[in-house]
């Protein structure tokens, strides 16, 4: 017998998204993703100053927007043909790999461990009704209490994207032609302990997660299993020609 599931809103993404899958006993004839809020960000930009664009456009969101500045500023500079000093390259990839931490690290705990841990009564990681949890005691507990630690490694990545962006979220460091803040000797020091903080707790804590629920989780691998087929255009400029 076929029936229709709807999710909307899908909260854990503030709401703007709904799921829509069809299915056949157990399995799924079809399923789809629909974004349901008008943003109009390209009405915003109409008629401005270019060079006022990745401001704009980091405003799509305060968990990726350094994203979207760094898209907008490439768009412009491969519209005027700029080419960016090998310093700016690697300023902007440390900008944006700390965006790549705190997203990482949110997402893992705070997006997905709910579905897979035993968290306590309490929004919004309260336990799902009848969810069938499958891990042991012990590692239940321990990566719940890392819940709330991620909390605070994840704000410690925008702390280091803000010594090098300006602010966080929403940077003011990557603009069209480059970087905009001035690196010191105090910002590398300062940037490089809290990194040793935050590596340290990614290492001992949230690697040995991933691999605990993957091992207890283990038939989740080969649910709504796709082809495997992925674009990539890569992220990080290392100066090599992504054409050769």
């Amino acid at each position: 017998m076929s029936k229709k599931i709807v999710i909307n809103p899908f909260t854990r993404i503030s709401g703007m998204l709904e799921i829509s899958v069809e299915t056949d006993g157990e399995r799924v004839c079809s399923a789809y993703s629909s974004g349901l809020m008008f943003r109009g960000f390209e009405l915003m930009l109409k008629g401005r100053n270019p060079l006022d664009v990745n401001y704009f456009t980091e405003r799509i969101c305060g968990i990726c927007s350094t994203a979207h500045s760094m898209a907008s500023a490439i768009a412009l500079e491969d519209s005027l043909g700029i080419e960016i000093s090998e310093g700016a390259k690697l300023l902007r990839n440390i900008i944006h790999g700390c965006e790549f931490l705190q997203n990482h690290i949110r997402h893992f705990y705070l997006y997905s461990t709910p579905d897979y841990v035993k968290g306590p009564d309490l929004n919004p990681i309260k336990p799902i009704k009848d969810c069938e949890y499958k891990l042991p005691e012990g590692e239940n507990s321990r990566i719940a209490e890392n819940y709330f630690k991620a909390i605070e490694f994840s704000r410690m990545a925008h702390e280091m994207l803000a010594i090098f962006g300006g602010k966080a979220p929403h940077n003011h460091g990557i603009v069209a032609g480059g970087v905009s803040v001035e690196v010191t000797s105090d910002k590398i020091i300062k940037f490089k302990s809290i990194l040793q903080e935050v590596k340290y707790f990614v290492d001992n804590s949230m690697v040995p997660d991933v691999y605990s629920i993957a091992q207890y989780y283990y038939d989740c691998f080969n649910t709504g299993k796709g082809p495997g087929n992925f674009l990539s255009y890569g992220v990080f400029d290392n100066g090599e020609d992504p054409d050769s």
